[in-house]
């Protein structure tokens, strides 16, 4: 055999050699004198590959009898849940007996690589089920069969009621695990690479009833979370919102807000010419990217059954920022009102406010919970560091009068931007009036009363107008009329985060003189 008998040893060892990895293939004498180069032979390996100690295959575990489901009600439950995985062929090893744990049984178990898991039997249950790996993670985080308390609620998934339940969702290994909250709507999914992450409670029974990932929402991606009165969780397709003070709950795609978070919607029929020379691409919401498959031609005459405000497009003829958005009639699509020529009657759907006013004073919470009108996607002073210190938009001051004249005007129903051209300081409020809004003498509710003196300049809201009085809602940068409210303390005397006062018509506040813009 030349090179190889030497390599091979005394002549006789090409018998050990084979043609597969298995063993069973084994070469004649002619076939073993004429190897090719290049062609693959397998060799037996005796020995552990650097370490020239023999290969020892290591005996196969066998657990103690009666250790599997030692002192639960029914071990052999628990025995037949272990024999299922080949618990003894994987080298899975009980670490004590099991243990009775709110409304069943469990007993802990690690493998040779020290991963823990959990096989588990609820009262009444004839199967016992594991729970591993990052879902056992999650679900200790979530307090295991007792629940805990997490962001100030209970919270609860109860005993397994299947074991991993595997799938392939975007090219990816996933899995979903049943539990007995929520009449076993409770939910751990896992995504292949991602961490896993439980459903329950409300929000997990309508993402269950929804049949789960297979719905639009797909994966979830984030577990609850509290933002003011709204619960949230998140998922790849959209989201899943809950009203804690009425028990709404909705599914959203990306982009949309629950009806209760949503800008009042005004009702008016009017119509406008559509100005871009492209066209224009209608949507599924006041969001630029919420786009659908309708589009319209240039100059073609819409006709608008409401309006109400959205996401901020750059006007294509003033160069502003415009948030209004126009329904196009009988659908349920919007079009940027910035993209048409045209408006609703009286500069934005009638002199009304489309809200009650406002007539007590207003802690932080009202502030939190309004981020559309009042946080920094909602507002524009906001968004540039002239908002409030209670929602990280103002560095040094509770308040600011054109932040809150800003955010109140949008939640009336108001278009600010009728009334201002970008985000000017107070004096330059109501120098350029767009859309029929107009100075006058006889003030409404919605309407911005101004003060101008000798640079100090004022904005506030008008609330309510009854016989010669008139009540003004407003915020201040400076002075400190609200003492501090609690959830506002930054420094004593950092100006006003809002109040509400009455004055007669007739009466200048201090000595500015007020106009009024609507």
């Amino acid at each position: 055999m030349g090179d190889r008998q030497r390599e091979l040893g005394n002549g006789n060892r090409w018998r050990e050699i084979t043609k597969n990895a298995a063993g069973s293939q084994t070469f004649t004498d002619a076939e073993a004198r004429r190897l090719r180069i290049g062609q693959v032979v397998y060799l037996p390996v005796k020995q552990q590959v650097g370490t020239g100690r023999p290969i020892v295959t290591p005996p196969v575990y066998t657990p103690p009898r009666g250790a599997i489901g030692k002192n639960s009600r029914a071990p052999y439950l628990f025995e037949q849940a272990y024999a299922r995985i080949q618990g003894a062929q994987k080298n899975i090893r009980p670490i004590g007996n099991a243990e009775r744990l709110g409304n069943g049984w469990v007993q802990k178990f690690k493998n040779s690589q020290g991963h823990e898991s959990w096989l588990m039997l609820e009262d009444g249950a004839k199967t016992a089920f594991w729970v591993f790996g990052s879902n056992l993670v999650e679900y200790k985080f979530m307090g295991g069969p007792v629940g805990r308390t997490l962001d100030g609620r209970s919270v609860f998934l109860g005993y397994p009621r299947s074991n991993e339940n595997v799938f392939t969702k975007d090219g990816k290994r996933a899995v979903w695990q049943a539990f007995a909250a929520e009449n076993g709507k409770a939910r751990i999914h896992n995504h292949y690479g991602a961490a896993s992450v439980a459903t329950w409670g409300v929000i997990g029974s309508l993402y269950t009833n929804m049949v789960g990932a297979h719905s639009f929402l797909g994966m979830p991606t984030r577990r609850e979370y509290i933002d003011g009165d709204t619960i949230w969780s998140d998922f790849r397709g959209g989201k899943i919102a809950y009203q804690r003070s009425t028990g709404k709950v909705e599914a959203l795609r990306h982009g949309q807000q629950p009806s209760w978070r949503r800008p009042p919607i005004t009702y008016v029929n009017f119509s406008g010419r559509v100005g871009p020379s492209i066209g224009v691409n209608l949507r599924y919401s006041p969001r630029h990217e919420d786009r659908s498959n309708r589009n319209e031609p240039y100059n073609k005459t819409l006709q608008f059954d409401a309006w109400t405000t959205g996401e901020t497009v750059t006007d294509l003829w003033l160069g502003t920022p415009d948030s209004r958005w126009f329904r196009v009639a009988g659908t349920s699509l919007w079009v940027p009102s910035a993209y048409i020529w045209g408006n609703p009657p009286s500069g934005g759907g009638g002199s009304a406010p489309t809200q009650p006013p406002l007539l007590t004073q207003q802690e932080a919470r009202y502030f939190l919970n309004r981020p559309q009108f009042y946080g920094a996607s909602g507002n524009g002073y906001a968004k540039h560091g002239f908002g409030s210190s209670i929602n990280g938009t103002n560095r040094y001051r509770e308040g600011n009068c054109t932040w809150y004249a800003f955010g109140r005007l949008k939640e009336l129903g108001f278009n600010p931007y009728d009334v201002i051209i970008g985000h000017p300081s107070a004096l330059s409020w109501g120098s350029r009036l767009r859309n029929g809004a107009k100075i006058v003498n006889n003030p409404q509710p919605g309407d911005v009363a101004q003060w101008h003196l000798n640079g100090s300049n004022h904005v506030a809201i008008v609330e309510k107008v009854e016989g010669n009085y008139v009540w003004l809602s407003e915020s201040q940068a400076y002075a400190d009329y609200d003492g501090n409210l609690p959830g506002s303390e930054i420094i004593p005397g950092a100006g006003t985060l809002h109040r509400v006062v009455k004055i007669h018509q007739g009466q200048s506040p201090s000595v500015y003189s007020p106009a009024k813009v609507t």
